[in-house]
């Protein structure tokens, strides 16, 4: 009977299925930066909307220089246009900007890498995107592209807002990093992190992960 619990035990841990994904969801990066700044009302340092009160322009949250006229976006404000910091119309309104959301989830491979599904939604349409990953490093934030080599990190959403990706990264991506998505208002997705921010690069999304 011991031997027979002992065997069947074994054919158990043998055929055992692989361990489950783990599932994330992605918030607005303007809700992250604010929470952690403690920001009141919460704010968008890269995207700006007009405001007539600002007659002169100067250096914002996150060191952005801005043109006069603008301010940077409240998530509570009403639905308006939105503009980069130099003042080109960005083509969409807040309400686009602010529905954007996404899912994913994270699971280990053999060989140490990671697979990594994303699901996107209310992105900007035909909007052109890199994902990253941010972790600490020992001088400040460190951004990597996702896939590490940059191959396969950019992506351009749907005629709805959507994208589905699969995405291998080499190495786990750890606990207190996380993965962030961001907009190329100029229409060329970087596959590092360059592009001047508030300008031609907006951080939209951001997933931390635990």
């Amino acid at each position: 009977m011991i031997r027979r619990a002992f065997l069947a035990g074994t054919v158990a841990l043998l055929g055992a299925a692989p361990a489950s994904a783990t599932s994330f969801r992605f918030q607005l990066h303007a809700a992250y930066y604010s929470r952690h700044m403690e920001i009141d009302p919460a704010v968008d340092p890269q995207v700006f909307v007009p405001d007539r009160n600002v007659t002169v322009g100067g250096i914002g949250l996150e060191g952005i220089e801005h043109v006069a006229g603008l301010r940077a976006l409240r998530l509570n404000d009403p639905d308006l246009g939105l503009y980069t910091a130099e003042g080109a119309q960005m083509g969409f309104t807040s309400s686009r900007w602010t529905a954007g959301a996404g899912t994913g989830s994270i699971a280990a491979l053999d060989d140490g890498s990671e697979r990594i599904k994303l699901e996107f939604t209310n992105l900007v349409v035909f909007g052109a995107y890199s994902l990253l990953k941010k972790f600490a490093g020992a001088s400040g934030d460190v951004y990597v592209p996702l896939d590490g080599s940059g191959n396969a990190n950019v992506f351009t959403a749907d005629d709805t807002g959507r994208a589905t990706l699969n995405i291998v990264s080499p190495q786990p991506l750890g606990a207190k990093s996380a993965i962030l998505a961001v907009y190329h208002s100029d229409g060329k997705p970087k596959t590092q992190r360059s592009g001047t921010i508030g300008t031609t690069s907006h951080d939209h999304l951001i997933a931390p992960l635990r």
